[in-house]
């Protein structure tokens, strides 16, 4: 199946398929309850990322070594200086260590475009079954397979793009793609969707691809707004992100230049009027500390980077993650519909942040390169 120069990767391709089908059969016997396996995730990539180590590209150790750096130092200085929880440092940090991964993963040639191909469209089935259960059954208005689907339909979707990419278009996946969006009921993923599918299909304007794309635009401002409607979020006052963004502006109002470029102290919490504000949240509050609570509790990643990091970060994150891919040999227009769609789930969640983000990008750097493949034709 894999024309690959890596021994075991038809093993790797087998026990890829075997994690997500086994996790799928737990969610479906699990219906009742929102499940979390973030976990399972991260320990897959951590298990690759000590494997992909044993061979690193010469081109992504200078990338590597600055994220090495970064996290050390933010690390030495958070638990030395600022006393801080390590499990709250890691949770703040995972998007560097997600970053550093993915360099890791560069140039591993793991999986064939087939592989790709065949594992959205199971995904995309268990999806469309399990949140039409989930809906029609009345087990969940939210529904989800792996995760809160605010992040598992990024990942869901960069791999769609992957897979359209590779091998064109189709209306059937589009349109059952479609209806788990919206089923969904998640704002920032109909929005994600309404930014992807338009910029893959202008990739080549022909009149069919023109009326296609007036049509979906139609049909997506429509869904776009009867999810908004149903979640009442039409007036500013009933989105919780707002909640989110006056705390956040709240404490962003005293930083000075230097914070604003560079972020607050590693880590600096919260004020307790701020946390006592978001209270409901306490789940995301400290581990260390039940009555305090750090960056992550804004869930926004663009809020979270911000306070922690400061605006050079910020952008330097975005052109880490252009690099990477463009060092994988991914075109332009692929790497903007990466990058936005994970700006757009920031809005929301954790985008770069998630592990399903981490997930997405390692399928990307990962995929067989050959002839045929169309991210080699410079567009």
């Amino acid at each position: 199946m894999l024309h690959s120069p890596y021994n075991d990767m038809n093993f790797l391709a087998k026990a890829v398929l075997l994690l997500f089908i086994t996790l799928a059969i737990y969610s479906f016997l699990s219906i009742n309850t929102a499940l979390n396996t973030s976990k399972y995730f991260e320990l897959f990539l951590i298990v690759l990322a000590a494997f992909s180590a044993l061979e690193v590209q010469k081109v992504a150790i200078p990338y590597i070594t600055v994220l090495a750096i970064y996290i050390t130092f933010s690390l030495i200085y958070a638990l030395l200086l600022t006393d801080t929880y390590f499990l709250d440092f890691l949770v703040a940090y995972k998007l560097f260590f997600y970053l550093l991964i993915g360099f890791l993963f560069l140039h591993k040639q793991y999986f064939d475009s087939r592989f790709i191909k065949n594992l959205f469209n199971l995904l995309l089935f268990v999806f469309f079954v399990k949140y039409s259960i989930s809906l029609l059954g009345g087990f969940s208005h939210r529904p989800s397979v792996f995760i809160e689907n605010n992040f598992e339909l990024m990942f869901l979707l960069l791999l769609g793009v992957l897979s359209y990419h590779i091998h064109g278009f189709k209306i059937t996946s589009f349109i059952v793609l479609s209806l788990i969006f919206i089923m969904s009921g998640s704002k920032s993923a109909i929005l994600a969707l309404a930014f992807a599918i338009p910029v893959l299909l202008i990739q080549r304007l022909t009149l069919i691809r023109i009326l296609s794309i007036i049509v979906f635009s139609i049909f997506l401002l429509s869904a776009v707004y009867y999810v908004f409607l149903t979640r009442g979020a039409l007036s500013l006052e009933n989105i919780d992100r707002f909640l989110f963004l006056n705390v956040f502006l709240s404490e962003y109002t005293a930083f000075n230049w230097v914070n604003l470029l560079f972020g607050a102290e590693r880590l600096t919490e919260l004020s307790n009027q701020s946390c006592s504000s978001l209270v409901y949240y306490e789940k995301l509050f400290s581990y260390k500390d039940a009555n305090s609570c750090y960056s992550v509790v804004f869930h926004s990643y663009h809020l979270r980077t911000l306070y922690d990091h400061g605006l050079v970060v910020y952008i330097l994150v975005i052109l880490l993650v252009y690099k990477t891919l463009r060092l994988a040999g991914h075109n332009n227009r692929l790497i903007l519909i990466v990058i936005g769609v994970a700006l757009i789930n920031g809005l929301s969640v954790s985008s770069f942040n998630s592990v399903f983000f981490a997930l997405s990008l390692f399928f990307y750097l990962t995929t067989y390169q050959n002839e045929s493949y169309p991210r080699f034709r410079k567009k």
